[in-house]
């Protein structure tokens, strides 16, 4: 009977660890530019594809236009996704959305913020920014467990160093109030290596997954700009809250038949949830 019962006792665990279990994947699509050298229509069946062989349970995705949401939600029929064009905060300009496993998760609460000095007004650019920038956000219930988790995702701007550290403040502010106590998920693109302030700022503030993961693998790169190439530019990043634990991290660079998915490769991390 003792027996019985410890072997009782570590199948519960084994559960709840298996329940606990996040994985997220941070992937910046490259918006449908139809001067690209690989086409939107080629390529959505190439994220797809990666997405599922990763079982990734949320994805944050950076660049996204309404459309390429909508075409990867047709093949991709388990997940549902959240977010809104940065230019109005409707349908218009880039997302940063955020896909989830429907089985897996329920949706709570969502919401967006501008990367600016009026982060309620979506639309609004500041400092030295080329682009309006937001950050969009979800709180999660995970239907086993019913632990609950944001996910924020965002997309730093490209040219302005004064808005990267900005945004960077505001996150570093705004994540823990909105999260309120609760565990959350930051990633993006962040447009910054790991050497530069910004990126400094919000690891100092945050858990960071390729510093912190026992098991690391992949590419050394996470932009390629459609070229093979191995230069050390990691420029899209997760981050987590210490509540969280990481077991893995990967920089996944796949050209299935030598065509390149997007001009950026997928990050994906593995987070246990501690109780």
């Amino acid at each position: 009977m003792k027996k019985a019962g410890f072997l009782l006792i570590l199948l519960f665990i084994s559960q709840l660890i298996i329940a606990q279990t996040v994985i997220v994947m941070s992937y910046n699509i490259r918006y449908d530019n139809p001067q690209d050298p690989y086409l939107w229509k080629e390529r959505k069946t190439l994220i797809a594809s990666q997405i599922i062989h990763e079982k990734a349970g949320i994805i944050g995705l950076q660049e996204a236009l309404h459309h390429q949401n909508t075409d990867l939600q047709a093949l991709l029929p388990a997940y549902a996704w959240v977010g809104v064009g940065r230019d109005d905060g409707k349908e218009q300009g880039e997302y940063c959305s955020i896909f989830y496993l429907k089985d897996v998760y329920t949706l709570l609460k969502s919401g967006t913020i501008a990367l600016s000095e009026t982060p309620d007004v979506i639309g609004s650019r500041s400092w030295d920014a080329a682009l309006q920038r937001i950050c969009s956000w979800v709180l999660l219930e995970d239907k086993q467990s019913h632990s609950r988790f944001y996910v924020f995702n965002t997309h730093f701007d490209h040219q302005g160093e004064i808005a990267r550290q900005k945004s960077a403040e505001l996150l570093s502010m705004k994540l823990p109030e909105i999260s309120e106590g609760l565990p959350f998920i930051l990633m993006g693109d962040f447009n910054c290596e790991p050497q530069t302030a910004p990126f400094k700022l919000l690891s100092a503030a945050f858990q960071e997954s390729a510093a912190l993961a026992p098991v690391k693998h992949g590419y050394p790169s996470t932009f390629n700009g459609w070229t093979y190439q191995n230069e050390n530019d990691v420029i899209d990043h997760i981050f987590y809250h210490s509540s969280f634990q990481i077991k893995e991290y990967a920089i996944i660079a796949e050209h299935f038949n030598g065509a390149f998915a997007s001009d950026h490769y997928p990050v994906v991390s593995v987070l246990y949830l501690k109780k």
